[in-house]
């Protein structure tokens, strides 16, 4: 028979982590619905910041401490899952605006594609689309669009084959692009507390933001993220919100950076052209700057600085171009870096910057080395279509 345990040590599997998006700054929803977070490790966070009283007591003892700042936050590490790409959206200050198009009168040519009904004006250059419903399935898959009317849209690759009209065919995106439409939270943690009425202790934070996002796609391996939240305000005590439930976890399996796994980096992109094969790895960071502005007797606030995105990315240096980045760095070339994930199940999110800066570059020169290109970016306004970053998926409508 097993021994009955009353006490041990708390792990930290004894932790669970949830968010809910707040319809309203400055308020939790009302029975709240809690998304459980997928995390490698993180929680919410209180930091109490002292000052020492300066006041003379001539009794050569230690300054008597007193509590002057508080600062809430949490810090979420995650395998990178369809979970991540929603905090990802949230970084970027977004909304997400749906394009579908399911009509009879599409059909597949040696270009692109045709709408006998003119119903692709909800498209524009740039855009990343999906397409199902061909015969030839073979069509049916991920697209580019390089040039946009209502009637027509060219798209790299161009399909595998032309098919006229006459099928069901269904052309779709979700699109999320940079703004300034923040989504506030409330992030709560759970711990087992034998001490609590119901066995479990509750820390609540909200009107959270995320400051800074990141992602690091490595050359092997799972792909991760980190989403690091700012917060203003707390649920006092350490007792459930009256009403919450959680709600059941997301399914989904992490993205590998393996080829051929059922959730795996499915291709990269530079200047809209197949980089796959090429670039070996991708890092990138949104940083949004929040700055804190205390005041006396209230809670502090956080006001968003400038919006910026950096990261890397490594690149194999073949002989038939290995020059190629180290010149865009020297000559100031612009590139657009983007890659392309599947979750499993078709569904599937494409990530681009539209505009990088290649600021460094290194290449070992060493012997039994690769002489790989590795290079630092940084992202600007892309002038023609007025957003840094873009995030679009088949999945979440």
């Amino acid at each position: 028979m097993p021994t009955t345990v009353t006490e041990r040590e708390l792990r930290g599997a004894d932790f669970r982590v949830g968010i809910s998006a707040q319809t309203a700054k400055d308020a939790i929803d009302e029975n709240p619905v809690f998304i459980p977070v997928r995390r490698r490790e993180g929680k919410t966070m209180k930091a109490i910041g002292y000052v020492e009283d300066p006041t003379v007591s001539g009794d050569m003892q230690a300054l008597e401490q007193i509590q002057d700042t508080e600062d809430l936050s949490a810090e979420l590490v995650a395998s990178f899952s369809k979970q991540s790409v929603d905090w990802l959206i949230h970084a970027l200050h977004s909304d997400s605006v749906e394009a579908t198009v399911t009509d009879t009168d599409i059909a597949a040519t040696a270009t692109g594609f045709t709408s006998v009904g003119n119903d692709f004006g909800v498209y524009e250059v740039g855009d990343g689309i999906w397409v199902s419903g061909f015969l030839d399935s073979d069509i049916d898959g991920f697209y580019i669009v390089t040039a946009a009317a209502a009637g027509v849209i060219t798209t790299t690759p161009a399909p595998a084959a032309t098919e006229v009209a006459g099928e069901s065919i269904t052309v779709t995106t979700l699109r999320s692009q940079n703004q300034d439409l923040p989504t506030y939270s409330a992030i709560q943690t759970r711990g087992t507390d034998l001490s609590q009425g119901d066995d479990i202790n509750y820390h609540t934070i909200y009107n959270a933001v995320p400051n800074t996002f990141s992602m690091e796609i490595g050359e092997t391996g799972i792909v991760t993220s980190t989403t690091a939240y700012v917060a203003e305000s707390e649920v006092d005590g350490f007792a459930a919100i009256a009403g919450q439930t959680y709600a059941s976890p997301m399914t989904d399996r992490a993205v590998t950076s393996r080829k051929g796994a059922q959730s795996s980096v499915q291709a990269f992109y530079v200047d809209d052209a197949s980089a796959t094969c090429k670039v070996k790895s991708l890092s990138l960071e949104v940083n949004n700057n929040y700055q804190k502005d205390d005041a006396a007797g209230c809670n502090a606030f956080h006001v968003r600085g400038q919006f910026g995105v950096t990261g890397s990315v490594n690149i194999r240096s073949r002989i038939s171009d290995p020059f190629e980045w180290r010149n865009k760095s020297w000559d100031g070339t612009r590139a657009k870096i983007a890659v392309r994930v599947s979750h499993g199940g078709g569904d599937e999110t494409y990530i681009v910057v539209n505009r990088a800066v290649v600021t460094e570059v290194t290449m070992p020169d060493g012997n039994n080395v690769a002489a790989n290109t590795e290079a630092s970016i940084v992202a600007e306004n892309d002038v023609t279509r007025n957003h840094t970053i873009e995030v679009y998926r088949n999945w979440g409508a």
